[in-house]
């Protein structure tokens, strides 16, 4: 990519300016203030700003220098404030903290306050600094915004992720519209904050991505979105290390944000993001995973993700009464078509299924189950369309007496993953509808598939 030369002005300019070493000890300065902020080192930013802010301030000149110093300080307290997801708690009535949003919108306002003073003083006495503090005040003001605009995408995933796979993507590009907006042209004082911003935006998006390839059951799409997701995790920060206390616990259920001295919450929770869509990959793909692999290595593979939903289920798969448990994917007017397990080109076309055969299981237990109960379970799924449009819906349960010739009964039990995938539990009497450890393991499966805890963590303010 050429690099843009310096106009002939600009140039004549830098050779006759005069340096000032006050001049030059601000700007130091402010190159050391945000390379901690673009480390995500908001103590030892403030740590800085504290043990610098004065001895600069006795040394530069005028009111206007002690206005960018005191925003400054703000803009540390509130990108501190956004990294540790302070935005996404809720606000209590007897608390009196500022909505981000307005903190935000408040500094955008003396920033550009501060542009326009720093634009009618480049007659003075070093137009160079005055212009440069121009540049750099337009350009804060720019990364203001967008962060702004990011604040919103994250509100709007909170509240509209538990519908359909195309709201997910509305919410993506919602996201990377914001990447073209991010013009820094500061000599490169913003650059670390910047940075920072276009990776969060691009990890963002191949989670979104892999979360929407997922519920369409897009083995090779997902694996190239999770790979580059972790890739990007990798460069950004690295991975975590590993902390009982926000990684696993005794069920799963007991993440906590913010438990890392060296990574804040946002990044805490996008790292738990990835490893919910890996134990969703691992889950939806398993047949064509362990195709590759021995049997006991594949059981070692599974104990290392987030949540082995398999191991999770195998209580219920061990039911003398258990007819089938599995995953059934609804393959009409899928994009792309429906091919079969494993992955495809995207250049490959296959005539989809129809009639019962258009609802395939990609996973069953056991493997010989009764195939006649397959035109039941895709009537019912039919039937119910309207109850199972939210993602949120309830389990259904549905009880047929006389299914077959021999009277004996059958009991459903049915939830909606995705808007493709369909969870299903098939018993053979009716005791298990009072058997409330079976409805217990479904409704957490269900409720990870789903991404609700993850996704319930982001409470608007």
């Amino acid at each position: 990519m050429a690099t843009k030369q310096p106009a002939l002005e600009d140039l004549e300019e830098t050779s006759t300016m005069t340096v000032d070493p006050a001049v030059s000890k601000e700007q130091k300065f402010l190159e050391t203030y945000f390379k901690y902020l673009g480390a995500l080192d908001h103590d030892g930013a403030k740590l800085h700003f504290d043990k610098e802010k004065e001895s600069v301030r006795s040394v530069s000149s005028g009111h206007t220098w002690s206005k960018l110093v005191s925003e400054l300080s703000r803009l540390c307290t509130t990108e501190r404030q956004y990294y540790q997801l302070e935005f996404l708690t809720e606000h209590r009535w007897f608390t009196r903290r500022e909505d981000l949003k307005d903190s935000y919108t408040m500094l955008l306002c003396e920033i550009g306050r501060l542009v326009e003073i720093y634009g009618a003083q480049r007659g003075g006495t070093a137009p160079g600094w005055e212009r440069k503090m121009a540049s750099l005040c337009t350009s804060l003001g720019v990364y203001i915004k967008a962060r702004r605009d990011l604040l919103e995408v994250y509100s709007d995933l909170q509240s509209q992720l538990q519908t359909h796979n195309s709201d997910v993507m509305t919410i993506e590009a919602k996201a990377v519209q914001i990447l073209p907006k991010i013009n820094v042209s500061s000599g490169g004082m913003l650059d670390p904050l910047k940075d920072n911003l276009v990776r969060e935006i691009q990890i963002l998006s191949c989670l979104l991505q892999g979360c929407v390839q997922l519920g369409n059951w897009q083995f090779l799409p997902s694996l190239f979105s999770l790979r580059s997701c972790k890739q990007k995790l990798k460069e950004w920060h690295g991975i975590p290390a590993e902390d009982k206390s926000w990684t696993k616990r005794a069920g799963r259920s007991g993440f906590s944000l913010g438990k890392s001295p060296q990574l804040p919450a946002l990044y805490h929770w996008m790292y738990k993001f990835y490893n919910t869509l890996m134990s969703k990959f691992s889950f939806y793909f398993q047949q064509t995973l362990s195709e590759q692999c021995v049997a006991s290595d594949m059981k070692t593979i599974m104990s290392k993700v987030d949540f082995d939903i398999v191991s999770k289920l195998s209580g219920i798969r061990r039911r003398s009464d258990l007819l089938f448990l599995g995953v059934l994917y609804d393959s009409r007017g899928a994009v792309p078509p429906y091919c079969g397990h494993g992955y495809y080109l995207p250049t490959n076309t296959a005539e989809g299924p129809v009639g019962v055969a258009s609802y395939p299981a990609i996973l069953a237990y056991p493997a010989d189950y009764p195939r006649a109960l397959w035109p039941v379970i895709v009537s019912f799924i039919q039937d119910q369309q309207l109850r199972l449009s939210s993602r949120d819906a309830p389990l259904l349960k549905f009880y047929d007496q006389c299914l077959n010739q021999s009277g004996s009964s059958r009991y459903f039990i049915m939830g909606k993953v995705e808007l493709h995938l369909y969870l299903v539990a098939v018993f053979s009497g009716k005791k298990v509808e009072k058997d409330s450890s079976v409805t217990g393991v479904l409704n957490e499966v269900l409720a990870y598939l789903r991404l609700t805890e993850l996704f319930s963590m982001l409470k608007a303010a």
